[in-house]
């Protein structure tokens, strides 16, 4: 063990060794990170709606309506960058293009004195994708001429697997997906 480096184990985990002994160090908050469903509130502030840190996917549609009681400007800020303005009273719509974990903050322009302002604020997950079709199975055994009869249900075709270079006679049948 070194003085003035960290150390970890389930009895000294956050504890700084020093020249004078063991310190306990403050305990960090866990944050928590909301879904695109997570952000529908109606809430009243002076001036600005922080919900905190948002996990989104690409589509998700964010929409934030701000009634302050004059006319002023509407900001949305996401992971610490404006991305839209808008007059507010009034509503920023703003689709995600990619996924994203980021910081979600709204803010009227207050100046000089920070007026209560209701936000109401909507987001819409984006449609989830379609799983790929699941392909149809389809199953063949060689026969020696064109038209020798088939087991029921499978049909006379032509595949180039049954004889190699030039191909041949085959029945077929096809097995529907269920996906």
């Amino acid at each position: 063990m070194r003085i003035g480096r960290w150390i970890a184990g389930p009895l000294v985990a956050g504890l700084a060794i020093t020249g004078l002994g063991a310190v306990a160090m403050p305990a960090q908050a866990a944050v928590t990170v909301l879904a695109c469903s997570d952000l529908n509130d109606t809430q009243t502030t002076n001036g600005g709606y922080d919900p905190g840190i948002g996990a989104f996917r690409a589509g998700d549609v964010l929409r934030i309506t701000a009634t302050p009681p004059s006319p002023t400007t509407l900001r949305l800020k996401i992971g610490g960058a404006e991305v839209a303005s808008a007059s507010a009273p009034g509503t920023i719509t703003y689709t995600f293009a990619a996924d994203r974990t980021a910081s979600v903050y709204a803010a009227v322009d207050t100046k000089p004195t920070p007026t209560a302002t209701s936000f109401v604020v909507t987001c819409t997950p984006a449609a989830s994708q379609a799983a790929p079709a699941i392909p149809d199975w389809i199953q063949a055994y060689g026969i020696f001429r064109q038209f020798e009869p088939c087991l029921d249900g499978w049909t006379n075709s032509w595949h180039e697997w049954a004889v190699p270079i030039t191909g041949g006679w085959v029945c077929t049948r096809t097995i529907p997906s269920l996906g």
